[in-house]
């Protein structure tokens, strides 16, 4: 018989220099004891321009990650297209970037578009394999949304 117990810390910082530019970094640890002991971090720096008067804005993110395996993961939310909300989870380790780019045309249409990608240093999720049997490395998104409004 045995019990599970975490622990969590975050420092969490956040900038305005201006009206347009948000600035946002952000450290966190975890320690997991239970039948194992694991230990995780997760640091990001995360970069938005959204100016009120302009037809474009973006975001990008830059995240480092280090954990010994899933009971020590880490969630983080993610800025993406309109109406969602993705948490990612983070364990392994490697390094995870994206870039967000809006883009409004006229004032009925409205365009999004996310490239990411995460690179792993060491990965140990069998379940993600490709048809060779050998784990991904890397994993790399494309997103893209329209909007027209009527």
């Amino acid at each position: 018989n045995y019990r599970e117990k975490i622990q969590r810390g975050r420092l969490h910082f956040q900038y305005l220099p201006g009206e347009s530019v948000l600035l946002r970094s952000r450290y966190e640890r975890v320690f997991f004891q239970g039948k194992t002991r694991e230990s995780g971090r997760l640091a990001f720096v995360d970069f938005q321009y959204k100016p009120g008067h302009k037809p474009f804005g973006f975001s990008t993110r830059v995240t480092w990650f280090d954990t010994d395996g899933y009971s020590s993961r880490i969630y983080a939310y993610e800025n993406d297209m309109l109406y969602t909300f993705p948490v990612s989870t983070f364990f392994d380790s490697g390094i995870q970037s994206y870039l967000n780019m809006k883009y409004r045309v006229g004032n009925s249409l409205d365009c999004w578009l996310k490239l990411a990608g995460t690179f792993y240093t060491k990965k140990n999720q069998e379940d993600d394999s490709n048809t060779t049997g050998k784990p991904n490395s890397h994993k790399t998104e494309i997103k893209f949304q329209v909007r027209l409004r009527l």
